[in-house]
């Protein structure tokens, strides 16, 4: 549970707002975030349309996140996946993810280029052909790419 509320995040959101006008901003955060340039189109729209109020309530609701109950009377084929250079804690919800429904399989991705955090993080935009590969293998129960490793 955080120690900050919506409005915390939101007071933290406006003290930086006036940036979001300035597309080396945009592209600066893009790159800590491992998107790549050709999607600075929808995050200018998305830096626009932002709130700082929405800002807020989306962190704070992030943060409050929690399993819900009831997973094991999921029944639909479940794929959990996330960087192997992601924190500890994805890998644990990834794992969680894996036990509380029926079947579910949780796997880490590892990159045959090397990848920074930020990148690994957002794999589906930073390694797109990887991402349809992995998702088109799921849905027609093909192996998945070798550069899945599942969770252990």
């Amino acid at each position: 549970m955080s120690w900050f509320g919506a409005g915390f995040w939101a007071a933290t959101y406006r003290s930086i707002e006036p940036l979001n006008k300035y597309e080396w901003w945009m592209r600066l955060n893009m790159r800590s975030y491992g998107i790549p340039d050709r999607f600075l189109p929808e995050m200018r729209e998305t830096y626009r349309s932002l709130t700082a109020e929405a800002f807020g309530h989306l962190i704070a609701e992030n943060q409050r996140f929690r399993l819900p109950a009831g997973l094991e009377r999921v029944t639909a084929p479940t794929l959990a996946v996330g960087g192997r250079k992601e924190y500890k804690i994805m890998h644990q919800s990834i794992q969680d993810v894996a036990e509380a429904i029926p079947g579910a399989h949780g796997y880490l991705v590892h990159h045959t280029k090397r990848m920074p955090l930020n990148e690994e993080h957002n794999w589906n935009l930073s390694a797109p052909e990887l991402f349809t590969r992995t998702v088109r293998a799921w849905i027609e129960g093909w192996p998945l790419p070798s550069e899945l490793q599942e969770l252990k």
